[in-house]
């Protein structure tokens, strides 16, 4: 049961465990493991007995002998090669893999927990109170095991995160899937369906979903949606256990699938059996079908890994600007095992974004999550020349990524800023002064006419023509048009509010 298991745990990932140009197939049978490259050609490494096999995001795999633990590259060379027993681990029983930096974490009948870097050096290793029953590695790069009648959460390096009690007694061939992006576990035995989530300082059951034992299960880790074979029929059950879809199974010549697999890159389900697969759509069309390998054990497919993206829409990197006050827009997007893929609310809820301007964190983001789009706002004015911005989005797992982009500031906006000795607060009243007739219609010079147009009308009695007349003859129209914008931009910005109060108060 335990080499079945360790098979099926990591089911939940994101690419197919048929041959296509997506990734590579790792299969073993009692003589070797074999890499498919395609129909006609495939490489061998002379290995016996391979337990359980779990590729790799750089196109290698992962495999167990039991004695042995091996990883292999994208070329089939052995690139690491443990002697379990010659180490005093003991016999290797379920195998997952790292979705980021390709290590690996192994269970032994020696109730050990290992965990093992790409080049086959031990990083940390503990003891379970009992041998494993099922491994899976979240987006946490955390590792979940299902031991001794427990759920249990370690860190990265081993610390104890969170324990459950599960009745484990009669459960027969277990399988599960970790949703790490909605904080929960699906568990199925020969007792039914369970949800399991956090509650207080643990794990408890949620929700006891299904009764009677199902065949095969897989998760669509973006959506949430868990697929399960079960009396002959396909099902989906979104994140609360709701039924999404149900059909019947197609026929496969070898009966009923033993197998079930999410491939996130094309969005569908692939079924498989020792003779044949079948990929379906998510409304149960058939997309592709054909023959399966015939070897003992099938590869674990590459986990599932989602980071986030991070570009500067406004203003462009290395872009030249007269206004020392530009606004700031950023999108945000993901990356789903190296192709771009949609951002889920349930991804966007954890993200955090933070930006600088030379050194000055600018305001909290304005998040748009239908866009993926971020508005921030200066809180001090840029200088003349080149300004750096530093902008950084991080997801609730710890994965982040960074922008660093230069803006320049040409010499017409130094008008609007503070040279040395001088208070911000003089230098736009005496920009204010020096345009408040010109001619030029350019945003460097537009901006503070439109301040002093709103503090004539805030601090004088005189009518909108009157004040368009002192403006070089502008239309009334254009005094509303400005004092408009002016008392907007005080309600968004509370550092731009805060200096034209300065100003006001300074006049009366």
């Amino acid at each position: 049961m335990r080499t079945l298991l360790a098979a099926v745990c990591c089911g939940w990932v994101a690419l197919t465990v048929p041959r296509t140009d997506a990734a590579p197939t790792w299969a073993a049978d009692s003589d070797a493991i074999r890499l498919a490259l395609d129909d006609a050609s495939e490489r061998v490494v002379l290995v016996s007995n391979t337990r359980a096999l779990a590729a790799t995001a750089d196109g290698g795999v992962w495999a167990t002998t039991g004695e042995r633990l091996l990883r292999l590259s994208a070329d089939a060379a052995v690139r690491a090669d443990i002697d379990l027993d010659a180490e005093g681990y003991g016999r290797g029983l379920a195998l997952a893999v790292d979705p980021f930096d390709d290590s690996a974490w192994m269970t032994t009948d020696a109730a050990l927990l290992l965990h093992f870097d790409r080049d086959g050096s031990l990083v940390t290793g503990m003891t379970l109170a009992a041998a494993a029953d099922a491994l899976a590695v979240a987006l946490d790069q955390a590792p979940w095991v299902l031991a001794g009648g427990h759920l249990l959460h370690f860190s990265p390096i081993g610390a104890s995160l969170a324990l459950s009690g599960y009745d484990a007694a009669g459960a027969g061939s277990i399988r599960w899937a970790v949703d790490a992006l909605r904080d929960r576990i699906w568990i199925a035995d020969s007792h039914g369906l369970r949800r399991i989530g956090p509650a207080g300082n643990g794990l408890s059951i949620l929700a006891n979903v299904r009764p009677g034992p199902m065949h095969a299960m897989t998760l669509d880790p973006r959506t949430g949606d868990l697929w399960f074979i079960v009396d002959g029929s396909l099902t989906a059950i979104d994140p609360e256990g709701a039924t999404l879809r149900e059909f019947a199974l197609p026929a496969m010549r070898d009966g009923e699938p033993a197998a079930l697999y999410y491939d996130a890159v094309r969005d569908a389900i692939v079924l498989r059996t020792r003779a044949d697969y079948t990929m379906l759509s998510r409304d149960g069309r058939i997309l592709e079908e054909g023959e399966s390998l015939l070897p003992s054990i099938i590869g674990d497919p590459v986990p599932f890994r989602i980071e986030p993206t991070l570009a500067l829409i406004r203003p462009p990197g290395g872009a030249a600007l007269h206004d020392p006050w530009p606004d700031v827009v950023l999108q945000i997007g993901a990356v789903c095992n190296g192709t771009p893929c949609g951002l889920s609310p349930d991804y966007v809820a954890g993200l955090h974004v933070a930006a600088e301007l030379n050194g000055t964190p600018t305001s909290d983001p304005t998040f748009d999550p239908k866009t993926g789009r971020a508005a921030l706002v200066p809180r001090s004015p840029m200088h003349p020349g080149i300004n750096q911005l530093a902008a950084r989005a991080t997801d609730r797992f710890g994965h982040s990524v960074a922008l660093d982009a230069t803006v320049t500031l040409l010499s017409r906006g130094a008008e609007a800023t503070a040279r040395p000795g001088e208070s911000a607060d003089e230098v736009s009243l005496q920009s204010a002064a020096s345009i408040a007739k010109a001619k030029n219609n350019a945003k460097s010079v537009a901006e503070p006419r439109q301040i002093a147009m709103y503090l004539t009308k805030t601090l004088t009695k005189a009518s909108l023509p009157e004040i368009g007349k002192e403006f070089g003859g502008k239309h009334h129209s254009t005094v509303i048009h400005s004092v408009r914008k002016i008392d907007g931009l005080r309600k968004r910005d509370p550092e731009f509010d805060r200096l034209i109060n300065s100003f006001v108060q300074a006049f009366r």
